[in-house]
C-alpha cells in the first residue's frame, strides 16, 4: 500500500488544491487548522508549494494548480467520510493519534503524530486490513493472563453508572491513603455515597448528562441511593450490609481503579453527526468493554477474558457493518474521477450560487462558490452556499453534493 508522509503545510496545501472539499468531520481540518495556526512566515507556505510541484504531487493545468490524479482518490475518501474511526491508547499517546476514514468500503488510515509534526497516510484500507493493525500493532504489545472468569455482560442505566463511579473514586482514595487494596473487598458507608462531593473527577460522559447540583441532590436522597443500590445488588455488581455497600467478586475485577492496566478509547462518527464513545480497560487477566446501548438509554458493559482472540474484540469495539459494503477501489476512483469533473468551472451555474459573492474575513480576497479555504491566505472559511438536494433514484436517500454511490444502497447516480 502507498504510504504519504507530510508535514501541515504540505497537507493543508493539497487540501486546498483537491477537487473535494473537507467537511466538519474530516480529520483533514485539524492540519489545517495546525498550518494556518503555524505559519508566521509565509514564505514557508510558499516554499511547501514548489516542494510539491517538484516531486509532481500538485501540478500545474490550464494556469490553475490542482492535485494529481493518483492523489484524487486518497483525498476524495479523507474529506467526505461516511465513517472515521478514531483510536487512543494511554499508553501509546506518545505515538499520536490514528484514524480511518471511510468511503463505500475503502479507507484511508491517517496517523497524526505528537505535536503535529507529521501526517501519514496509508491507502487503500479494507475491513481486513484494519483489523490486522488493530491486532499486530494497536494492541500487540497487549498479553493478558487467562482468566477463571467466563465472559459477562450486564446493563446498567446513568443513575447505577454514576453509582459505580463513585465507589471507583471511593477506592481510588483509599488505594493512594492505604497502597494497593487488591482484590480486598472494601466496604463503603453509605453515608459516604450520599456525602460525596468530588464531582469534577467523575468521567466526562456522566457529568455531561446530568449537572453536579443534580447529582448532588439525587444521590443525597436516601430512597433514591436505596433504589439504585437495589438495583445493583441484583444484577450482581455490589454487595451489601445494613449501612455499607461494596464490590462483588466479579466487580472488583473489573472496577478496581488498582486493576486497571490500560485504557483504551474508539471514537466512532459519520457524516450524519451520530457519534459514539467505546472505551476498553486492559485488566490483569482480560478486558472490560464500556459502551452505549443501541437505543443509547443504557451501558453496556462487558468482561472479556484475556485468551479471547483479538480480531473478536475488535468487532466488539468497532461498527464493522458500517464498512462491510461491496464497492472497490476502482469504483472510489471513478466517483473521485466524477468529483473532478465537477469541480471544473461551469458555465452552467447556479443562478444564487453565481451572483452570491464571498469575500475572505482575513485578507478581503474574493472566494469561489463552494470553497472550504481561502486560496489567498489560507484562512478557513465558513460553510458554502448549500447546492439544490439530491436524492437517489433506487431508494430515495438524499446525496452530499458530489457523491456518485449511495451511501445507502450503492446505486451509481449520475
Amino acid at each position: 500500500m502507498p504510504i504519504f508522509s507530510f508535514d501541515h503545510f504540505q497537507l493543508h496545501q493539497l487540501t486546498m488544491v483537491a477537487s473535494s472539499t473537507p467537511q466538519e468531520h474530516s480529520p483533514l481540518l485539524v492540519s489545517s487548522m495546525a498550518a494556518i495556526a503555524d505559519v508566521d512566515d509565509p514564505s514557508i507556505a510558499d516554499a511547501s508549494l514548489e516542494e510539491l510541484q517538484k516531486v509532481g504531487l500538485i501540478i500545474r493545468y490550464d494556469d490553475k494548480l490542482q492535485l494529481a490524479p493518483e492523489l484524487e482518490p486518497l483525498f476524495y475518501v479523507l474529506s467526505n467520510p461516511d465513517r472515521v474511526w478514531r483510536f487512543y491508547r494511554q499508553a501509546r499517546v506518545d505515538e499520536g493519534e490514528v484514524y480511518f476514514c471511510w468511503k463505500q468500503g475503502v479507507a484511508v488510515q491517517m496517523v497524526i503524530l505528537p505535536a503535529y509534526s507529521a501526517y501519514q497516510l496509508v491507502y487503500p484500507h479494507d475491513i481486513n486490513l484494519a483489523e490486522n493493525w488493530f491486532t499486530n500493532e494497536f494492541m500487540a504489545d497487549l498479553v493478558p493472563k487467562a482468566s477463571r472468569f467466563e465472559p459477562f455482560k450486564v446493563f446498567v442505566d446513568h443513575t447505577e453508572m454514576l453509582l459505580i463511579s463513585i465507589m471507583q473514586l471511593l477506592y481510588a482514595q483509599k488505594s493512594e491513603k492505604y497502597g494497593a487494596l487488591g482484590d480486598e473487598q472494601l466496604w463503603i458507608p453509605i453515608t459516604d455515597v450520599m456525602q460525596f462531593d468530588a464531582w469534577d473527577r467523575l468521567p466526562s460522559p456522566i457529568t455531561d448528562m446530568v449537572s453536579a447540583q443534580d447529582l448532588s441532590f439525587y444521590f443525597g436522597r436516601s430512597g433514591a441511593l436505596a433504589e439504585v443500590v437495589t438495583s445493583l445488588a441484583v444484577k450482581e455488581l455490589i454487595d451489601i450490609t445494613e449501612d455499607s455497600i461494596g464490590f462483588s467478586a466479579m466487580s472488583l475485577k473489573m472496577f478496581n481503579p488498582g486493576a486497571i492496566l490500560d485504557f483504551a478509547q474508539v471514537f466512532d462518527y459519520g457524516n450524519g453527526g451520530d457519534s459514539t464513545v467505546r472505551n476498553m480497560m486492559v485488566l490483569e487477566d482480560g478486558y472490560l468493554l464500556q459502551q452505549p446501548s443501541k437505543k443509547g438509554d443504557r451501558v453496556r458493559i462487558e468482561y472479556m477474558p484475556g485468551n479471547i482472540p483479538i480480531s473478536e474484540l475488535f468487532r466488539k469495539l468497532i461498527r464493522v457493518k458500517y464498512v462491510k459494503v461491496k464497492q472497490s477501489v476502482q469504483k472510489t476512483k471513478t466517483a473521485a474521477a466524477a468529483t473532478m469533473k465537477k469541480a471544473k468551472p461551469s458555465k452552467k451555474r447556479s443562478r444564487t450560487v453565481a451572483n452570491e459573492k464571498r469575500f475572505c474575513r482575513n485578507c478581503g480576497a474574493q472566494i469561489e462558490a463552494g470553497a472550504a479555504f481561502c486560496r489567498n491566505c489560507g484562512e478557513v472559511l465558513e460553510a458554502a452556499v448549500k447546492p439544490t438536494k439530491r436524492f437517489c433514484r433506487k431508494c430515495g436517500y438524499e446525496l452530499r453534493e458530489g457523491t456518485v454511490f449511495c451511501p445507502k444502497c450503492g446505486h451509481k447516480n449520475a
